[in-house]
């Protein structure tokens, strides 16, 4: 699950516009390893709450972690704060 949801992302960041991608909680908890560099075992030490965001920016060559736990309303005034 992890290498596929990096794939999409690796896609959508490949796009001409911001985008916003929503899942459940197991794909962020794969990513959020894959980002804080943790083993997949260590997956519920993560617990994202529900209409949390995790921000990811970058390129389909070179995605980022940028934050985690960000309100929805925060999440937008971040992506309008890069325009």
């Amino acid at each position: 699950m992890q290498q596929r949801a990096l794939v999409a992302c690796r896609e959508l960041a490949a796009g001409p516009r911001p985008c916003l991608g929503v899942t459940h909680a197991g794909v962020l908890r794969t990513l959020l390893c894959h980002f804080h560099e943790l083993p997949l075992n260590d997956l519920f030490c993560f617990s994202p709450a529900h209409g949390e965001c995790v921000v990811l920016t970058g390129t389909a060559d070179e995605l980022h972690f940028e934050a985690e736990g960000v309100s929805c309303d925060g999440c937008v005034r971040m992506v309008e704060s890069r325009r």
